[in-house]
């Protein structure tokens, strides 16, 4: 067989592989995709106002779209803890050619769904060589329940391309480590730690978890491409400078419910005791009683258990081999170990670092783990178990490996009692305010990123918080009513406290730019505006053709506090732009993107040259 042939074949097989990976994601994401409804599951309204807030930030002519400027209505802010803005601009792209943003969530999440079982595919092809192997891993990948819970159970676009990132991520570490086309791995080693960052900070949280473990078991390799490991760190925060930087600003701020401690105490995010109250006993997860994600930990022990038998009873030629087989099999036996262990009652959450009670509760080390463990397990061991069959028994492996992955999915989502189904059932429809089937699911915002001392004057958050039972609520209950009769009061003059004397008050679509003009006589200092602060407010006066800066820090209230120099008078112009952070952390990722497209570019030409 000629080179032409055998690349003609190699070419057909990818194809053929690709598209049907590419109809089993159709089939997976079948209740969603095209859809024009809502599935009204746990989070829905909460990454519907997300992307919803994305959008009207970009509407609103923002460099990096962080405010939604209908603030008070909506989301306010449109980056959180958990969920970074990645996978929402895919959706405000989508969104200026659909015109609607149901639609534009189930098509962006269908392609995340796509694009994990192609990074999988082309991972596990790489690692065996062998096409037949990749595609049983993708396979598996796709019709896992890490997929189908984030795809019906939680709406979580964000969490499907942390996914996919996190895929991209162990494809280009195995590359460094391989030693094979080092600025190539380290390109998708970077771009796989950016992703997850800004897709889906848990997955991010864990998956680092995992690395770390994998780096340590290939100690040797990770010290003598140390050098390849430091610049993907660097490229990873360059990347993520824009948003990492402004968010560290915003934490330092300390006037956010998401940085509060009292708010935290009483919210899973930061509460240890309800991780404890979450956790599962051994005799729970090794015999679940219905078949989803726990089920992956058990299957990856018995598999590991039951190759380690075979390949420790093998002596003779084959040993330097097969010790190579025990190492990478023992180390899925660890993985699936460490996930029983870390979701068991062995492990006291109290005692654990703070960082890590991010997690909610231990279940999601099953959710975002175990899938992509068990998928890589299996793809890494086909090969071996399969490469003396015949090509028709070898062909009759794939089909019944696509029937029982496909089927198994399928029925998932059709069981009558099982929760996939029953969401999609409630579908409903969402309006421009944010409102599902006409009614308000603000659950979304929680009041996390809402300034704490909004609506606090006369209780403490504490008391607020016991007054209604939990934070869940709160928003709805408390703070968005509490803003509502903010902005009905307009401007204030917090030295008189009571409605500012302004004219001529004018607002603008572009940057949620207001102005306003103050007479001398007027004598006002300091002016609050009906706007939730945040970093990036900016404010100036005009007189006499004379342009003059103004200080805007956050009121006692949480809202836009602009101070007024004596004897000001004038126009007055406010607009959300760029905080020193975001200016800084936007100029380090555009540097970093020039930086990767020259390494990309002399790679290429060195390629070239060399041929």
């Amino acid at each position: 067989m000629n080179k032409v042939t055998l690349q003609k074949i190699t070419i057909t097989k990818n194809f053929g592989y690709i598209t049907l990976i590419f109809l089993v994601s159709i089939l997976v994401c079948k209740f969603v995709i095209f859809k024009n409804g809502v599935l009204i599951v746990n989070d829905v309204d909460f990454h519907y106002a997300r992307a919803m807030s994305t959008i009207r930030a970009l509407n609103d002519h923002q460099l990096i779209p962080q405010l939604d400027p209908s603030a008070a209505k909506g989301f306010g802010y449109s980056w959180n803890l958990f969920y970074g803005p990645f996978p929402t601009y895919l959706i405000a792209a989508l969104f200026l050619i659909t015109k609607n943003i149901a639609i534009s969530i189930n098509l962006i999440s269908y392609i995340g769904v796509f694009l994990i079982g192609l990074a999988m595919y082309r991972y596990i092809s790489y690692r065996t060589k062998s096409r037949e192997a990749g595609f049983v891993s993708s396979l598996l990948m796709i019709t896992s329940t890490s997929v189908l819970v984030n795809l019906y159970y939680y709406t979580g676009y964000g969490s499907l391309y942390a996914l996919f990132f996190a895929i991209l991520s162990l494809y280009g570490l195995q590359i460094i480590l391989d030693g094979d086309k080092n600025f190539k791995g380290v390109n998708l080693l970077a771009i796989g730690g950016f992703g997850m960052l800004l897709s889906h900070s848990l997955t991010c949280l864990i998956m680092l978890l995992y690395i770390v473990c994998l780096l340590l078991f290939n100690f040797k390799a990770f010290f003598e491409k140390i050098k390849y490991f430091i610049y993907v760190a660097l490229l990873s925060f360059g990347l993520s400078a824009y948003f990492l930087l402004p968010f560290i600003e915003v934490k330092q701020l300390n006037i956010y419910n998401q940085f509060n401690s009292d708010f935290l105490g009483y919210f899973m995010w930061k509460n240890p005791l309800i991780l404890n109250s979450l956790r599962f006993s051994w005799k729970s997860m090794l015999f679940p009683k219905t078949f989803n994600v726990t089920n992956f930990p058990n299957v990856l022990l018995g598999l590991s258990l039951i190759l380690l038998l075979v390949f420790l009873g093998k002596k003779g030629k084959e040993n330097q081999n097969v010790n190579l087989k025990v190492s990478r099999i023992i180390i899925f036996f660890l993985f699936g170990l460490s996930t029983f262990v870390l979701c068991s009652f062995w492990v006291d959450w109290t005692k654990m670092p703070s960082i890590l009670w991010t997690i909610q509760y231990p279940s999601r080390i099953m959710f975002y783990v175990s899938g992509i463990t068990f998928s890589v397990f299996i793809g890494l061991t086909y090969g071996k178990l399969t490469n003396k069959l015949s090509p028709y028994w070898h062909c009759g492996m794939l089909v019944i490996l696509m029937i029982i992955s496909i089927g198994i999915s399928q029925f998932s989502i059709e069981a009558k009692d099982n929760l996939f189904r029953a969401n999609f059932n409630q579908s409903g429809s969402i309006d421009k305010n944010y409102d599902i089937n006409g009614q308000q699911n603000l659950k979304t915002a929680i009041g996390e990123f809402f300034p704490t001392s909004i609506g606090t004057k006369n209780k403490t958050l504490s008391a607020i918080i016991d007054e209604n039972q939990n934070v869940f609520w709160m928003a709805n209950q408390y703070i968005y009513p509490n803003l509502e009769k903010r902005r009905a009061e307009g401007y204030l003059d917090l030295e008189q406290n009571k409605s500012a004397i302004i004219n001529n008050l004018t607002t603008s679509g572009m940057r949620s730019k207001v102005s306003f003009n103050i007479k001398k006589t007027n004598g006002i200092k300091r002016i609050e505006l009906p706007k939730i602060y945040y970093p990036g407010y900016k404010a100036y006066n005009v007189w006499n053709g004379k342009k003059e800066n103004l200080n805007v820090q956050a009121s006692k209230g949480g809202y836009v506090q602009i101070n007024l120099p004596k004897g000001t008078q004038g126009m007055i112009v406010s607009y959300f732009g760029l905080s020193s952070a975001s200016l800084l952390g936007l100029i380090i990722t555009f540097i970093t993107i020039g930086i990767m497209v020259i390494i990309i570019f002399l790679q290429k030409y060195s390629i070239r040259k060399r041929v």
